[in-house]
């Protein structure tokens, strides 16, 4: 960032174009910013749901070890660690 500075003001016939690259590089880094937040919202959304099912799971048919295990791992990805054990 510095050195971008630096040569903006030792160019000045550049700056505006330097400046313009600049600007235009932080809205592509925020737009990708914004998509990888909306995938793992969605990804918490899914598990969130998936331990839901397979807690529900467990309630039904609690000599169902697959369902246990299911539900721990969705919660340990969670990170609801005290809930997964």
């Amino acid at each position: 960032m510095q050195l971008l500075y630096k040569t903006a003001t030792s160019h000045p016939p550049l700056s505006a174009s330097i400046f313009s690259r600049l600007a235009q590089d932080s809205k592509l880094q925020q737009m990708k910013w914004r998509q990888t937040r909306y995938r793992h919202d969605m990804y918490e959304f899914a598990l969130l749901h998936a331990a839901r099912d397979s807690l529900e799971a467990t309630q039904l048919l609690p000599e169902n070890a697959n369902a246990c295990l299911l539900a721990g791992e969705c919660l340990a990805e969670l990170r609801k660690l005290n809930d997964s054990a």
